[in-house]
């Protein structure tokens, strides 16, 4: 719970939460999507970039109709939480938009876009 915010600018808030409930980095009470966002580090230059997370439903979406570069056309999980173990998953790179919003449980193995405030 926590991570209910769906709009732009509630990604960095709802990964804190979520990382808040499951701070068990592997078994039952883990939050692999969150964790892999949340400790994503790419180092190409030597500098240590922090602040990254999982973003919300809408900033997935918006990354999704930017057509920003280097997304999969598959399923990406949100930050966003919506009823008990599930969360909202978004399929980016198909001609984007809500309309391929969904949810699922959690347990599903599905790809993570680490995003930082934009």
């Amino acid at each position: 719970s926590g991570a209910a915010g769906t709009g732009i600018g509630s990604g960095f808030a709802n990964t804190a939460a979520i990382m808040d409930a499951c701070p068990d980095p592997s078994g039952d009470f883990s939050a692999p999507a969150a964790l892999a966002a949340s400790t994503y580090a790419p180092n190409p230059y030597g500098v240590v970039v922090t602040g990254w997370f999982l973003p919300s439903l809408g900033e997935l979406d918006a990354l999704d109709i930017s057509s920003v570069g280097g997304l999969a056309v598959t399923y990406y999980w949100s930050s966003s939480w919506w009823y008990a173990d599930y969360a909202f998953l978004q399929l980016v790179g198909n001609d984007g938009g809500s309309d391929r919003q969904d949810q699922n449980v959690r347990l599903l193995t599905l790809r993570v876009r680490p995003v930082r405030a934009f």
